[in-house]
């Protein structure tokens, strides 16, 4: 009796990609982003604030990098994004373009998704200074510079003594 080789079927997921339009469109928008990063020091603290998300009615574009200052043009590009398209949710890696992560409705198809997130993604380049369509979220946090803090240690260690 002959037995057959039986194929192997892999049953994880196939590596999604965005294609080279839309991660340049991430591209300008994160530049866009950290150029409106405001950051004010002297020698003993600091104070920034930062523009992390561009939301239209049930859509949002979320940076996750927190570059409390601004950064060049070549280091744009690290980190991972959020892109959240009504139910769906995508974490896109800003280098490659790879969807490392992912929720979606069960019954919707990725050729569907991708078309979304070219729209979506355009829509904020091109409307990103319209204020009556894009609102712009940011976040301001300060603290202390490294000359500071050991400014505090060394008077917290004259007190302790």
């Amino acid at each position: 009796m002959k037995i057959q080789q039986i194929n192997q079927t892999l049953f994880g997921a196939k590596d999604r990609f965005l294609n080279s339009r839309q991660l340049h469109n991430i591209k300008i928008i994160l530049t866009r982003m950290n150029s409106e990063t405001v950051y004010k020091s002297d020698k003993m603290v600091f104070s920034s604030t930062i523009t992390n998300r561009l939301s239209h009615g049930k859509t949002q574009f979320t940076d996750t990098r927190l570059f409390f200052d601004k950064v060049p043009d070549k280091k744009q590009m690290s980190g991972v994004s959020l892109l959240a398209i009504g139910k769906t949710m995508l974490v896109i890696d800003n280098e490659t373009g790879k969807i490392t992560d992912w929720k979606k409705p069960a019954l919707k198809c990725w050729h569907r998704i991708l078309k979304d997130v070219d729209k979506t993604l355009d829509f904020f380049n091109k409307e990103y200074f319209n204020t009556c369509l894009v609102k712009k979220h940011r976040f301001s946090i300060a603290g202390f510079t490294q000359k500071g803090a050991d400014k505090i240690n060394n008077i917290k260690g004259k007190i302790n003594v």
